[in-house]
């Protein structure tokens, strides 16, 4: 019995050390600054923002809000007040409306001007239509008709500006005019206020890092009294974790490991679910359709065709109701914690590029989560390279046309959005070919979002595929990890698509025979007045092959200082041959 008693007795103790540890877990910033609200409905004010009524040091600069009644305001220098409706601290971000409306808005809705204030906004560029007759077939891009605006044989539509070729014959272009990106999308749910979602952490650098880390594991970040810079809180979760240890060893003397385990995997599940759960709500204005499990498994014929797999997902092919095809990809449960779900919602959620794969829905049921994305008739790249017997598919000027298509997308990436986006996996696998052989960059899994104006980024373990790894992803000896990495795992992909081999790395080291290919392309070319030639029968297409071979060697710069952004990519590949210049040995010398 005394094995027992002791467990009794440690049963016993619990609440009173959780006490005691709670009575212990609190600091001076807890207790001069706790969270607070303008009303029972309203978000909860706290790190990095603080109401005007507090002192500074409970915020962070000018992340100030306001009471007005039971309204939460903002104050923006530009623009007036804001009355904020919901505060993300996780994805950071603010959503506002305007103080005051009119009952019928969208005509007239202004753009928040965040000149001098910490914030960023996404904007959306529109056109008005007028349509003689009701639209019964209309995509997710177009949105109406919005009933205040339209009368008796005119109806009322907005499509998005870039689209406005795909617009029926007897509609009539009415007006062009520039929205906040939620404001827009808000047309479709007419009867709710016209939102905007404001970003910040731009100008925190470094503190916004450490702040948006903390606040995606769960803790709080405040601020220490003495230096007022930012720090994460961890208290409140080593109370759960020293809980959660003692329950656990209770669970392990009663009822053994395997219950524990079972405990622990549905917990998990449970908190993957919540996470993407409280995802999908602050993105849920992005809108792609949502589908059940069940509307999968109608989708994919219950998962008859499988296109592929992977460390992380498998694709089936499938067909809407539509008669679209579609490919879905079914994420393993265990993928990232939620993570690699998230990412590609929200980083493919928001870009409209023909070079990068479009989205049209998603399913988050229990443990299944699924990406829905427009099909690809002509499968991925990697199908189309020569390699050994097997000869390539595309002559040198049809292969110039896809490496720019690869580049006009990575460009966009890096340089079209609010944030920057770091793909992390450039590689033939991930590119893939619609019916046209139009290239479209896919898999977003490992992709990171920043500040168009930061140059590097934090990661905590190499991201990417061996062979397309930048060295300082191995190590920062090389430099720092930035959107250059992504330009070196570009440059590795087009040496693979002239020459049909397979990327070896040179850091990990092959055989001590093995070539390094792109070492042996460059002392081809570096003689004056040498050519290249790797394949026979391809004279005609020598001057195509020495361009890509030189735009490859520049972007594989072992230095990332040294490696041209893909804008610059973007014009060699255009430039005529004799203007390019030939790179610096990009490696070190083996």
């Amino acid at each position: 019995m005394a094995p027992f008693s002791h467990v009794l007795a440690i049963t016993l103790c619990i609440p009173h050390l959780t006490l005691v540890i709670l009575a212990h877990g609190k600091d001076s910033f807890a207790i001069e600054c706790p969270p607070s609200r303008c009303s029972e409905e309203g978000p909860v004010v706290r790190y990095p923002f603080r109401l005007d009524s507090r002192a500074p040091h409970c915020g962070y600069g000018n992340f100030v809000l306001a009471c007005s009644g039971n309204n939460t305001i903002l104050q923006l220098p530009l623009s007036g007040e804001y009355n904020v409706t919901s505060i993300d601290y996780k994805f950071p971000l603010l959503t506002i409306t305007r103080y005051s409306w009119t009952p019928c808005p969208w005509r007239n809705i202004d753009i928040p001007n965040v000149t001098g204030s910490p914030f960023s906004i996404d904007v959306e560029h529109v056109t008005w239509l007028d349509c003689p007759t009701e639209l019964t077939s209309i995509s997710n891009d177009v949105a109406g008709p919005i009933s205040c605006l339209s009368s008796k044989g005119r109806f009322t539509y907005v499509i998005n500006a870039g689209l406005i070729s795909d617009i029926p014959t007897n509609c009539i272009k009415t007006n062009n005019t520039s929205y906040a990106f939620y404001s827009y999308w808000d047309i479709q749910h007419y009867g709710t206020r016209p939102q905007a979602k404001l970003y910040w952490g731009y100008h925190w650098q470094d503190d916004m890092t450490k702040c948006s880390a903390c606040e995606m594991n769960g803790h709080h970040c405040e601020s220490n009294l003495e230096t007022r810079k930012p720090f994460c809180s961890v208290k409140d979760s080593h109370v759960g974790l020293i809980a959660g240890i003692l329950s656990g060893v209770l669970s392990i003397l009663l009822l053994g490991g395997f219950t524990f385990y079972i405990i622990h995997q549905s917990n998990k599940k449970r908190n993957i679910h919540r996470k993407v759960e409280h995802f999908l709500r602050s993105y849920r204005v992005m809108n792609p359709t949502r589908y059940t499990y069940d509307d999968l498994k109608k989708i994919t014929n219950k998962f008859k065709t499988k296109l592929g797999y992977g460390t992380f997902a498998t694709v089936y092919k499938g067909e809407l109701m539509s008669g679209i095809p579609v490919a879905v990809k079914i994420l393993d449960r265990f993928s990232g914690d939620g993570e690699t779900f998230v990412n590609e919602v929200a980083t493919i959620g928001r870009i409209h590029h023909v070079n990068v794969v479009c989205i049209l829905g998603f399913c988050s049921e229990g443990g299944t989560c699924a990406l829905v994305y427009e099909f690809m008739e002509n499968g991925s790249l990697d199908n189309y390279i020569s390699r050994g017997n097997r000869n390539s598919k595309f002559n040198f000027a049809e292969m110039l046309t896809i490496v720019m298509g690869i580049a006009e997308g990575m460009e966009y990436l890096h340089q079209g959005c609010d944030q920057r986006i770091l793909h992390f996996d450039i590689k033939p696998h991930n590119i893939l070919l619609d019916h046209s052989f139009t290239p479209k960059i896919s898999d977003f899994g490992l992709s990171k979002l920043c500040p168009r104006d930061q140059s590097y980024v934090t990661i905590s373990a190499a991201r990417g595929t061996m062979g397309y790894l930048a060295p300082e992803m191995y190590s920062r000896n090389f430099g720092m990890v930035s959107y250059k990495s992504d330009v070196y795992s570009f440059g590795m992909l087009i040496l693979e698509m002239i020459s049909g081999r397979k990327n070896i790395d040179p850091l990990q080291g092959g055989g001590q025979n093995e070539v390094y290919f792109p070492e042996w392309i460059y002392d081809q070319l570096a003689p004056a007045g040498k050519k290249l030639c790797l394949s026979a029968g391809m004279e005609n297409d020598e001057e195509i092959m020495q361009k890509l071979a030189i735009v490859a060697l520049w972007c594989i710069q072992w230095s990332p200082k040294n490696r041209p952004s893909m804008t610059r990519v973007v014009q060699m590949l255009g430039e005529e041959l004799k203007i390019l210049q030939m790179p610096p040995k990009p490696f070190m010398s083996s």
